[in-house]
């Protein structure tokens, strides 16, 4: 289940995540559930806390509670299990993956999966690398000038390009998937 998007009209947004070598961006439109994500990972940390620690049984694309490098819980997407004891999950509300210890993944419980995911992967429009990837130098500057900021952009269309996680974790329990959009930003 993803945010509904409005195509053709300028809005705001806030850039989350540009992924290595720029291939894609990860934005959050600025309504009312994006701003939800924020008291969302508060409230799970409060629900987490009080439960018992059960263990996760997963499977690529299950959904879970995630602790990032940051020690904040949010809600995430089972990638991979690796060797040992992590596996890699995808934050579904901001477009980054991380590999986290399995003592910090939690069961889904509650509601808290009915939010739709705030994270939209989007190609820039009419800015195409010469080569099939983007070289390190532009990816750092595409870092440096968006993420984390607000921009303006407008949304052509759903892009033909692949979400960069494979199609079994984009499957959500309704039977959506995760769909990527051409992007303008415009600079301000």
């Amino acid at each position: 289940m993803s945010t509904k998007v409005e195509f053709g009209v300028i809005q705001k947004l806030l850039v989350t995540e540009v992924t290595q070598l720029g291939q894609a961006v990860f934005v959050q439109l600025d309504t009312p559930e994006a701003y939800q994500v924020q008291d969302l990972s508060r409230e799970i940390e409060t629900h987490v806390s009080e439960r018992n620690r059960d263990q996760l049984k997963f499977e690529t694309g299950s959904r879970c509670y995630a602790r990032a490098c940051d020690g904040v819980l949010y809600r995430a997407l089972v990638v991979t299990k690796n060797a040992g004891t992590t596996a890699t999950v995808y934050f579904t509300d901001y477009g980054n993956s991380e590999e986290v210890e399995i003592s910090d993944m939690y069961p889904p419980t509650g509601s808290y999966f009915d939010l739709p995911a705030q994270g939209l992967c989007c190609t820039l429009s009419d800015f195409i690398p010469k080569e099939s990837q983007w070289s390190e130098t532009i990816h750092e500057i595409l870092v440096e000038k968006l993420l984390n900021q607000e921009v303006h952009g407008m949304f052509r269309s759903i892009s033909s390009n692949l979400h960069p996680y494979s199609d079994a974790v984009l499957q959500d329990s309704g039977g959506g998937c995760y769909p990527s959009y051409n992007v303008t930003l415009f600079q301000d």
